[in-house]
């Protein structure tokens, strides 16, 4: 797997720069040693998945998507307010919309946008699958 641009190491580094947060403030927070937290994202010793994990779920708004994979933005809000998938069907239940379109509900353009939608899905979970294994196998 090709990560965009850096490292998921330095993904963490540029994190922590552009939200004011030191390394020891981390290490704090992760409950891990300072010195240990430093080596693994210099890259002197292996950065595991669960301090990766740890960093997930400690910073909510910190998009996985970027961080693994380098792609999106940094912060999941940005993500989901750029695109929001909705569906509403109308009062009589003919016609369904979404993604800036309305379709009859018997429509195949609904299933091939739903097919969209959960093959990107997988996708998305392949690689997070790929990312994963990369840190168990180091």
């Amino acid at each position: 797997m090709v990560f965009m641009e850096n490292t998921v190491n330095e993904r963490i580094i540029e994190f922590l720069k552009t939200n004011s947060v030191t390394i020891r403030a981390l290490a704090n927070l992760l409950n891990v040693n300072e010195k240990t937290l430093a080596h693994r994202l210099s890259g002197r010793s292996k950065l595991d998945l669960e301090t990766v994990m740890q960093i997930l779920s400690e910073y909510n708004d910190l998009s996985a998507d970027w961080l693994l994979l380098g792609r999106g933005s940094m912060l999941r809000t940005q993500e989901y307010n750029i695109d929001p998938v909705r569906y509403q069907v109308n009062d009589d239940g003919d016609n369904i919309s979404g993604y800036g379109n309305t379709v009859h509900k018997d429509s195949t353009r609904v299933v091939e946008l739903l097919e969209k939608q959960l093959e990107e899905e997988k996708n998305r979970s392949r690689e997070y699958w790929n990312t994963i294994q990369q840190f168990i196998n180091k």
